[in-house]
């Protein structure tokens, strides 16, 4: 009979610390896509570059900055693109380059950029027909 007693005890303790103590643990490892998706408010600007930092770009006075981490085993970039849909390279965007910034604004103010889209020009509203990428969310792209 002790022993039963002994392995209800044990189960119990088992059963606290999986309940109280592993849920802290899992919750103290950062997820970013889901704090930016959760916390951050979608941001969608369209404004000429005014400056051109190596991990961030001031659009409108505005730090926009970069996406790359790695997590869950694939790495998220921001997804730099000209207005055709091409890839680009952080290094094609100069001042006073026209673009279009989808990401995420958080509670804090910092924005990240989840896609930019180089144009040719500023794009009016009649105009953004043409223009898939305007009303249209692509699939965030991942590498593994």
């Amino acid at each position: 009979m002790r022993p039963c007693i002994l392995y209800v005890k044990r189960f119990l303790l088992a059963l606290v610390v999986c309940t109280l103590v592993l849920p802290g643990f899992a919750l103290a490892q950062f997820d970013e896509i889901g704090a930016l998706e959760r916390e951050g408010d979608y941001f969608e600007l369209q404004c000429g570059v005014m400056e051109v930092h190596p991990d961030y770009l001031v659009v409108c006075e505005k730090v926009i900055k970069l996406v790359d981490f790695r997590q869950g085993g694939q790495r998220y970039k921001t997804m730099l693109r000209d207005y055709k849909g091409n890839s680009l390279s952080f290094r094609d965007f100069r001042k006073n380059n026209w673009v279009f910034v989808r990401g995420f604004e958080l509670k804090n103010g910092q924005i990240f950029a989840r896609e930019i889209y180089k144009l040719p020009r500023h794009i009016k509203q009649g105009e953004r027909r043409y223009y898939s990428f305007f009303s249209e969310v692509p699939k965030w792209e991942t590498q593994p």
